[in-house]
């Protein structure tokens, strides 16, 4: 940062970079810096716009004026929805000398009283780490200094370094001295500010997700700017900060191509899946690594929560593909052209990264966090764990790709029909990141980097049932049919299930009036408060995986790898319903046993879900099944508009014979007549 004043007439001149004026002496007494010296200033206004400050070169009278100023946000970080606060330190007129912005008859703000202004004295004297021209400065001067000369000591500072520290200090200042600030940004736009040399402070709380403030509410997922020091006249500068960005994926299977569940560039990922209960769900997060350079250190937390239809697997693979990346520790960074990935993790431990993922019952609680202690340590310098010879130093930029598995349990939502639009097993992922450039803790207990966290994103897997009505030709429900489920026409390998008990419905199921009498709620009609209190009951919870109370007509049975049960329809539960199964997928029903008096099926029946989910995934366009059979009349309906049909046995006929029962009497009659008649 380069500062020039005006200097008091007893003090000798001294060689310094910046414009001088001695505003009460002639001009042959006047001393302009070379114009080598200006092109230096020049072209460190322009350097240090980019860091915290903003070169303040300082000079001769001229009328105040109005300024503007708009904060330019990054793609990641909308600068419109921060809070932004102006601090005037130094008041004054803007000019332009020998091309260099001049700040001239510098004097304090009027936001700085006389105890104010000997505390900043004190403040900027009491930092010893500034440059050795800057302290020596900065150290001469003394509480009864003027404006100008603080302001001409300040011009010794002229590295990013020294510049970051001055901007931490007056942060400080102001907010052990109560400074109000003179101005608040309409979003990111400050207008009518009087010219001068200005702190601007980003004060959105974005620890608070729940404040509100007067530019926006619940701004959680972003990061605040750096300090910024600013020189009226200036129009534009950009925000001094970076946020990362969070996606997630989840392999859709049937449209999977092959090696997908390791691979991001390949085909089958999206926001949807479905599955059968026991399959692997495959899925990816996808985060960005922001600019860090602002940061000393940066934390880094992908967290992943599932819900109890899901159950944790294991992380296989996280892969990072830099933006840019030197092949040596001392060389130039390049841009990554073809993409190249480091593996950072598959499987064994690393340092500096913490993996862990275990099935956690408790609702709202990780299911898997991958941490970063400092990602920007991490990447200064990698090691690919998959080829120890791969090394990339310095990385910038780019995508970390997280790859980690689950499996669909027998806790899993199931969906009946298209209404069921809640009936989705979740997965869904944030990412907590360092959040305030301005801060940096040690990671103890009270002393952590302050956080911001992304929006969170869920993707969704379904899985679905069948409902079978086993009837006869008259539509009269049949007793005594066995079935089991089956992968293929003929042969094939048997899907095993297991049955579903159906728990009592318990006593405290809430209730209504109608018509003066109590009556229970159907589930659709719960309040969240009566769900929360029903969520360990048995029943209830057989209600919430199908979306509604069970049937008292129907036998449940669920898709399960260890299971033994033979489907047997039984008086008065003549249907049966299973849990669990997939779309797409080809599913056969073989009678096992015939009823009593009917005709065993000779053939399996073929039935197979089909579905439209709406774009978002979280919900569905149509739901069907469709269900055929090689014999004639078994099926009453061969497609349906739901996931539900008829299988029909026939009776056997009843037909004429001889040697009935007439013909048994006639003779036992007749044996007796002649036994009678002594023959």
């Amino acid at each position: 940062m380069i500062i020039a004043s005006k200097q008091t007439r007893n003090r000798p001149a001294r060689k310094i970079k910046f414009i001088q004026s001695l505003p009460d002496t002639p001009k042959k007494m006047k001393r302009r810096i070379s114009m080598k010296k200006t092109r230096r200033i020049a072209a460190f206004i322009a350097a240090m716009t980019m860091a915290a400050c903003v070169a303040v070169p300082f000079g001769s009278a001229m009328t105040a004026s109005a300024a503007d100023l708009t904060i330019n946000g990054t793609t990641n970080v909308d600068a419109s929805k921060h809070l932004f606060k102006a601090y005037q330190i130094f008041t004054g007129s803007i000019e332009t000398v020998d091309s260099a912005k001049t700040l001239t008859s510098v004097a304090w703000s009027n936001s700085l009283n006389a105890t104010a202004q000997t505390a900043f004295i004190n403040a900027i004297k009491a930092e010893t780490a500034f440059g050795t021209s800057a302290y020596s400065h900065i150290n001469a001067l003394t509480t009864s200094s003027t404006a100008g000369e603080v302001a001409a000591a300040l011009g010794d500072i002229t590295t990013d370094t020294d510049c970051e520290k001055l901007a931490k200090i007056i942060a400080k200042f102001v907010t052990d001295n109560s400074i109000a600030a003179v101005a608040t940004a309409s979003g990111n736009e400050f207008t009518g500010l009087a010219d001068g040399y200005y702190f601007i402070k980003d004060e959105t709380p974005v620890e608070d997700d729940t404040t509100a403030n007067p530019v926006q509410e619940g701004y959680k997922d972003n990061a605040v700017s750096k300090y910024i020091l600013w020189l009226s006249g200036t129009t534009t500068i950009n925000i001094k900060t970076d946020a990362p960005t969070l996606d997630k994926k989840i392999l859709h299977n049937e449209n999977a191509a092959d090696g997908a569940a390791s691979d991001y560039s390949k085909n089958g990922w999206g926001v949807v899946g479905d599955n059968q209960i026991g399959d692997t769900v495959y899925y990816y997060i996808e985060t960005s690594v922001p600019d860090m350079s602002k940061f000393d250190d940066y934390d880094y937390i992908i967290h992943d929560t599932m819900t109890a239809g899901l159950t944790m697997g294991s992380v296989t693979k996280i892969v990072y593909v830099p933006d840019k990346y030197s092949t040596t520790a001392d060389g130039t960074v390049a841009e990554n052209e073809s993409s190249t990935e480091f593996v950072l993790y598959n499987g064994s431990a690393v340092e500096g990264l913490t993996v862990s993922a275990a099935n956690v019952v408790a609702e709202g609680t990780d299911d898997m966090t991958i941490t970063f202690a400092d990602l920007k340590t991490f990447v200064a310098e990698i090691t690919d764990a998959a080829d120890n010879t791969k090394k990339a130093y310095k990385a910038e930029g780019g995508t970390i790709y997280t790859y980690y598995n689950a499996t669909l349990n027998e806790n899993a939502l199931v969906a009946q029909s298209a209404e069921d639009d809640d009936q989705h097993n979740d997965n869904t992922a944030y990412l907590e990141y360092s959040n305030n450039p301005n801060q940096s803790g040690d990671g103890t207990t009270g002393n952590e980097n302050e956080h911001g966290e992304t929006p969170k994103k869920t993707v969704y897997d379904w899985t679905f049932t069948t409902q079978v009505n086993k009837i006869n030709q008259n539509n009269e429900g049949v007793v005594g049919a066995s079935f089991k489920l089956y992968d293929a026409a003929t042969e094939g390998s048997e899907i095993t299930l297991s049955a579903i008990t159906v728990p009592e419905k318990p006593d405290i199921w809430p209730t209504k009036t109608v018509e003066s009498e109590e009556v229970d709620k159907t589930f659709a009609e719960l309040t969240d408060a009566e769900k929360t209190a029903l969520a360990d009951d048995a029943y209830y919870k057989l209600c919430a995986r199908l979306g509604a109370e069970p049937e008292a007509d129907v036998l449940y049975y669920q898709v399960d790898a260890s299971g033994s049960a033979t489907i047997t329809t039984v008086e008065g539960k003549t249907k049966f319903e299973i849990l669990g199964l997939d779309d797409e997928t080809e599913y056969y029903l073989e009678e096992t046993a015939k009823p009593t008096g009917y005709t065993q099926l000779t053939a399996r029946i073929k039935m197979n879900i089909t579905d439209e989910y709406v774009t978002a995934g979280n919900e569905l366009e149509s739901l069907s099944v469709a269900a055929t059979s090689t014999e004639t009349g078994v099926l009453a309906d061969t497609t349906t508009t739901d996931t539900k049909f008829d299988v029909i046995n026939l009776q056997g006929s009843t037909l004429p014979e001889t040697g009935g029962m007439g013909t048994v009497l006639f003779y036992t009659v007749g044996g007796v007549l002649v036994i009678g008649a002594g023959v």
